[in-house]
C-alpha cells in the first residue's frame, strides 16, 4: 500500500562520503618525415619518442608503434612504465592530421586496461595505398602526422566527514578577494612602486610576505586561519635592510613595462594573474627578477601551451635565460620532433646568431635520438 505524504525536509547528515575519480587528459602529436620512404620496407616498425602527461611524469607509459604491413598500416599504444600492479585504465582516440591540422582519419580505442609491456591498437588502421595516394591529403610534404588524445584514470579519491563534526568555512577569510580589494583601493599603503611616469601605492608586508591559509580544529568545527610566509625574497631583503628603497619607501623599476608590473603586483596580492596568457614571456622575466617561483611555474605552463613551430625557438631562449629546465627539455623535444619546420623559422635564424649554444644543445639531442633509432632498428633486424 502506498501513502502520500508531504515532502520531508532532509536534515544535515551526521556522516557523509564523496568519491572522486581523477582523470588525466592530454594530447600527443607524432610527425614522421619522408613517410613514403619508410613504407618501401614491409614489416617496418617505427616507435615514437616516449610521452607522458605534464602532471604525472612517472607515468612514462606510452609508445606509439607503427608497423608497415603488406597492404595496411598498424598502430599500437604501449604502456612502458608507471601505474599500479593491476594496470592503468585508459581511453585513446587516434587520428591522422591533414595539412590544415584537421582530423582526417579517426578511430577510437575504447577503455582498456594496460599493464607494463602490453599494447592495444589497430592492426589495419588504414589501407597503405589509400594513405600514400597524394590526392587523399594524408601526407602533406610527405609527412605523416598522428594525433593521439588520451584519457587516463589516475586515481580514486575517497573523502569522508569527521563523525559528529560540522565543517565551517568563514567568509571573513576570503583572502584573495580581500587582498585584491586592498591592492585596488591603495589604502594604508606604505611604499610606492614607480614605473616610468606611473606610481603604484602598495604595502611592504604584502610584497615581502604572503598570507597562507591553514586549518584549525575548534569546538565548533574546522575553520581557516592565516599566517604570513615569505612571498618575494627580493622585496623582503630590500625592506629588511638599510637600502635606499627602505629609507625612501620608494621602489623604482626601469626595465619592466607598467602593465607587466601591475600583473606581477596583482599576483603577489591575490595569487592570480588574469592576463597571463598574453604576457607570459614578459611576466616570466619579472617573476625571475623578483624571485616569485610560483609565478614562474605558471608562466612556464602558459608558454608550454603555446609551443608551436613558430614559437619554439623563442620559448627555448626564454627557458634557458630564466633557468626553467623542465620547459627547456620539453621545448627541445618538440624541436627534435619538428626539426625541419622549426629550422625554417625566423626565430631559429635569430637563435643561431644570438644563442648558438642552444643550437648545439638541440643538435646533441638530435644525435642522441638518431643513435637510439639506429640501435632499435639493429635490434629489430637481429630479431627478424
Amino acid at each position: 500500500m502506498e501513502f502520500n505524504s508531504a515532502p520531508s525536509v532532509v536534515t544535515v547528515p551526521e556522516y557523509w562520503g564523496h568519491t572522486k575519480v581523477k582523470m588525466i587528459r592530454f594530447n600527443y602529436k607524432w610527425t614522421i618525415d619522408d613517410f613514403s620512404f619508410w613504407c618501401k620496407e614491409e614489416c617496418k616498425i617505427l616507435r615514437s619518442p616516449t610521452f607522458f602527461p605534464d602532471d604525472n611524469e612517472e607515468l612514462k607509459w606510452s609508445f606509439l608503434n607503427l608497423e608497415v604491413l603488406e597492404t595496411s598500416i598498424s598502430i599500437y599504444l604501449e604502456l612502458l612504465s608507471g601505474g599500479t600492479s593491476s594496470g592503468v585504465n585508459a581511453e585513446c582516440t587516434m587520428s591522422i592530421l591533414n595539412e590544415a591540422k584537421g582530423k582526417k582519419k579517426t578511430k577510437i580505442l575504447g577503455v582498456h586496461q594496460y599493464i607494463k609491456g602490453s599494447d592495444r591498437g589497430f592492426k589495419n588502421f588504414i589501407n597503405k595505398d589509400y594513405l600514400l595516394n597524394v590526392a587523399n591529403g594524408f601526407l602533406p610534404k610527405d609527412k605523416l602526422t598522428i594525433f593521439c588524445e588520451m584519457c587516463v584514470k589516475a586515481e580514486v579519491i575517497d573523502i569522508s566527514s569527521q563523525p559528529q563534526t560540522q565543517q565551517f568555512k568563514l567568509s571573513a577569510f576570503k583572502l584573495n578577494e580581500d587582498l585584491g580589494k586592498l591592492f585596488d583601493s591603495e589604502k594604508y599603503s606604505d611604499v610606492t612602486i614607480v614605473v616610468g611616469d606611473r606610481s603604484f601605492p602598495v604595502h611592504k608586508a604584502i610584497l615581502a610576505g604572503k598570507l597562507k591559509k591553514h586549518r584549525i580544529l575548534s569546538t565548533i568545527g574546522y575553520y581557516e586561519q592565516a599566517r604570513i610566509d615569505s612571498r618575494s625574497d627580493v622585496f623582503a631583503a630590500m625592506f629588511e635592510h638599510e637600502t635606499i628603497e627602505s629609507k625612501l619607501n620608494r621602489v623604482t623599476i626601469n626595465d619592466i613595462d607598467p602593465e607587466v608590473v601591475i600583473e606581477m603586483l596583482r599576483f603577489i596580492y591575490t595569487g592570480e594573474a588574469p592576463n597571463l596568457d598574453r604576457m607570459a614571456d614578459d611576466l616570466l622575466a619579472a617573476a625571475d627578477k623578483y624571485a616569485l617561483d610560483n609565478l614562474k611555474v605558471m608562466c612556464a605552463k602558459a608558454l608550454c601551451a603555446k609551443l608551436s613551430v613558430e614559437t619554439a625557438a623563442e620559448i627555448l631562449i626564454l627557458a634557458d635565460l630564466h633557468s626553467i629546465d623542465q620547459l627547456k627539455a620539453q621545448t627541445i623535444r618538440f624541436i627534435l620532433t619538428n626539426a625541419t619546420d622549426v629550422m625554417e623559422t625566423q626565430g631559429w635564424q635569430n637563435m643561431i646568431k644570438m644563442h648558438p649554444h642552444l643550437i648545439a644543445e638541440a643538435f646533441r639531442g638530435l644525435v642522441t635520438k638518431h643513435n637510439k633509432q639506429l640501435d632499435h632498428q639493429k635490434d629489430v633486424h637481429e630479431m627478424i
